[in-house]
């Protein structure tokens, strides 16, 4: 195990409060962070869920619901080089040039990322943790008795213009072969089904074993008032420094501190803050979203995705949500707001009914999702005594919340997936 610099500037003189044996801090308190606690909790840990905005105040909040068990292919690929230019120019990719300077090693991380074997690899990783997101959500959910948060009939991914049936065929081929279960519907299938959508769609692939949330936010709370119910503790304070001596001493802002016998640092985005002291330097970047969440009286069904404009539209409890458009900006970079307009046009395109819509837009929302280099999360020993990680998970962190919750409570007890877990080790970056 890797020893914590003891130089780093904690105030490790504070008076710290005694561990206690099993006591756990876990460390950001958006869905990753909760299900974490959750899982721990169960097991009989004394858990503090530690996050200065309170819960689910980032992507958690804003994110587009959708359980994508089928996004088993890297963001990371040399397809995605061949799409620049074109994604680019249709906004439904934003690059802020300085990024490239300041977030360099995670880009240069990124682009050997795409070599066929490393592609691959990540590939096969990915494919397993989506095979096992959706269980591990419904045993969570019944748990706690929250399955009607979440929708299992599937979700729609809509081709347009008049290559739309190939494009649709060479999809369905891929995601065959990579056994992800999805069947071509034309363009009168995909009407029955989804009433309302644009005459532009031509026809679309229908993923029978995907899902939705119907509010991300509620799901949040509700997995936030059951962890505090079973006695859980809630903390309103920003973790400032760690430190890995005889458990883990935990620094707040707030000038407070208390030593835990584990700490699991679920912070997305700015995790290297609190880790890079720890000499811990992940290739972590943040991929920020935006969405537009209307009322509308006539809402699809299913979530429905474009192909084409690279943006999906999932109906919720409170309206529909219009989420698309990733932009990498660098860490703590302040939203483009612009990029909505563009993002209400495709959507007007793709749902008609926004056009006709006498309401007014509830929400406007931007979040930075985690994004690691090779399009995999980071579960596991941190190697520094004490201190695990479960982070980095792009825009699929509603999708693996509650597996790579499993995940990091097996590897904590000794038990984890034996196979899985190097690959999604923060040792793999060394």
């Amino acid at each position: 195990m890797r020893s914590a610099n003891p130089s780093q500037s904690l105030a490790s003189d504070l008076p710290l409060t005694q561990f206690e044996r099993g006591s756990v801090a876990v460390i950001g308190a958006g869905i990753i962070g909760l299900t974490t606690a959750l899982n721990l909790q169960q097991q009989g840990f004394r858990v503090t869920l530690i996050d200065a905005e309170g819960v689910a105040a980032g992507a958690s909040f804003g994110n587009a619901g959708h359980i994508a068990t089928e996004q088993v292919f890297p963001l990371a690929s040399s397809g995605l080089l061949r799409q620049l230019p074109k994604l680019l120019r249709q906004g439904t990719l934003a690059l802020r040039w300085s990024a490239l300077w300041s977030e360099r090693r995670f880009f240069w991380l990124f682009l050997t990322s795409m070599r066929p074997n490393r592609w691959l690899q990540s590939h096969r990783v990915l494919r397993q943790l989506c095979a096992q997101a959706m269980p591990a959500w419904q045993r969570l959910l019944q748990h706690y008795q929250l399955s009607d948060l979440l929708k299992t009939h599937g979700n729609l991914l809509v081709f347009e213009g008049p290559d739309a049936e190939k494009h649709a065929a060479e999809q369905q081929q891929s995601y065959a072969a990579a056994g992800v279960a999805c069947r071509v519907l034309s363009q009168q299938q995909t009407a029955a089904m989804c009433p309302g959508l644009s005459s532009i769609v031509r026809c679309s692939l229908y993923f029978e074993q995907t899902g939705h949330c119907i509010s991300p936010g509620l799901l949040c709370q509700r997995l936030a008032q059951a962890f505090s119910d079973a006695g859980g503790t809630i903390q309103l304070d920003r973790v400032t420094a760690l430190l890995s001596a005889d458990g883990v001493a935990v620094t707040l802002s707030s000038g407070a501190a208390a030593r835990y016998r584990h700490v699991v640092v679920c912070t997305g985005a700015a995790s290297n803050q609190l880790l890079s002291p720890l000499g811990i330097k992940l290739p972590l970047t943040a991929e920020r979203g935006y969405h537009l969440h209307v009322r509308l009286s006539e809402q699809p069904q299913l979530a429905v995705a474009s192909f084409d404009r690279k943006m999906i539209l999932t109906p919720m409890v409170d309206g529909l949500r219009i989420c698309g458009l990733v932009e990498f900006a660098g860490v703590g970079a302040q939203p483009d707001w612009r990029h909505l307009q563009g993002l209400q046009t495709h959507a007007k395109a793709l749902w008609p009914a926004l056009a006709q819509q006498t309401g007014q837009c509830s929400t406007q929302w931007s979040g930075e999702r985690p994004t690691i280099a090779d399009s995999l999360p980071v579960v596991g020993d941190s190697g520094v005594a004490g201190i695990w990680l479960n982070l980095g998970h792009q825009h699929l962190g509603l999708t693996f919340a509650a597996y790579s919750a499993e995940l990091l409570l097996g590897a904590m007890l000794g038990n984890s997936a034996v196979n899985l877990m190097p690959a999604l080790s923060c040792q793999r970056f060394k």
